[in-house]
Parts: C-alpha cells; structure tokens; sequence
C-alpha cells in the first residue's frame, strides 16, 4: 500500500475500486489514521461534515461515505 507523508501526517492510498488504480499503485485520495483525508487531484485535506446521528461523511468525487468505514477499509484487511 503506498504511503505519502504530509504535515508531519502519514498517510495510506485508499483502496477503494472506483479511486484507484493498484496495478499502477495510483490513488486519488488518501487516508491517515486519525481520519484526515488528502485529496491528490485538488492538493488539499478534505473536511468532514458530521450527521445529525454523530457520524463523520465525507465526500469523493460524487458520493458521500463514512469516515470510519473507508478508515476501518484501508487500515484492517478483513474489512476489504
């Protein structure tokens, strides 16, 4: 998995089919462990919106997804 660091942060390529390309080792998002997520087209970290249930989304491309989900999917293999 490729790792990035960025303001003192590493950070881990999310591994999700439609923002990948693991055969080339690209990734368009990349996530740390404490839940920051990069984004490589636009150069910048994303910011979270929280639910009214509590829960962090955030936002890629055209769909929103929990942030604990894509954490649990890139840092935990049984998750994939």
């Amino acid at each position: 998995m490729e790792t990035i660091t960025i303001s003192n942060k590493t950070l881990r390529g999310l591994p999700l089919e439609p923002y990948c390309n693991l055969e080339y080792n690209l990734f368009a998002y990349y996530i740390g462990e404490d839940g920051s997520v990069w984004s490589a087209k636009e150069r910048k970290f994303l910011e979270p919106i929280m639910t009214p249930s509590g829960y962090y989304r955030i936002r890629l491309k055209y769909k929103s997804y929990k942030l604990h989900f894509l954490m649990a999917y890139t840092y935990f293999e049984k998750f994939r």
